[in-house]
């Protein structure tokens, strides 16, 4: 049986969608400045060392796998919707996340972990064959959906605005106003979401830092 690295989020949220989109979101940001240097200097029958990342769905699993290639290192991430019981140490409820404890596991681990960090704490186990358990983790997540935007944890759009303003009604992101959850006054928001898609991306994108570029 192999060594692990583990992760765990305390949070009642099981959206699929919104989960996985956010840890795919997090892997690109550490495999693309290697994908994009690659694909413009790599000799056509070299291997390649990078890979975006890609989505497979395990119903049987209750899982998603998330394939890439980083620094030559071929690797698959799980996310685990249905293991509240195995983490009730931690939270009575969670999402759990696995790979194999070897190259870069504890840093990708890191970079899931805090792009998920607006649903709840984060606990990470850098290695499940010692005698270590989970520690919960500073990370230095976006506290707002603004703010994964600037952060490019999120894009600047419709869609993901109508998404995270439907977590925070369901109450499954941290606890707050909804100026401090998703960044924006209410009433504009809601206002935006029922207005022309491009026009709601221009009123998102007029309220990000002006240095910042939302992808």
């Amino acid at each position: 049986m192999g060594i692990d690295t583990k992760g765990v989020v305390a949070t009642h949220c099981k959206d699929v969608f919104f989960i996985v989109g956010q840890v795919e979101r997090a892997i690109k940001a550490l495999v693309y400045p290697g994908w994009k240097k690659e694909r413009q200097s790599k000799l056509p029958d070299t291997e390649p060392r990078y890979r975006l990342p890609i989505v497979e769905l395990s119903a049987e699993s209750r899982g998603v796998q998330i394939h890439f290639t980083l620094n030559g290192d071929q690797r698959s991430l799980w996310v685990f919707f249905n293991c509240d019981s195995d983490n009730l140490a931690l939270a009575p409820a969670s999402i759990s996340l696995s790979f194999g404890a070897w190259g870069e596991s504890v840093t990708v681990m890191q970079a899931a972990l805090d792009s998920l960090a607006v649903l709840g704490d984060c606990f990470l186990r850098a290695s499940d064959g010692g005698s270590e358990g989970y520690e919960q983790v500073s990370l230095t997540a976006p506290c707002s959906y603004l703010d994964a935007v600037v952060a490019k944890q999120s894009r600047a759009s419709p869609i993901r605005l109508a998404q995270w303003m439907e977590l925070h009604d369901a109450g499954q992101l941290r606890p707050g106003s909804f100026m401090e959850r998703i960044g924006l006054d209410f009433s504009e928001a809601k206002a935006s979401l029922e207005g022309e898609f491009e026009a709601c991306c221009a009123f998102i994108n007029s309220k990000l830092p002006p240095n910042a570029l939302s992808i």
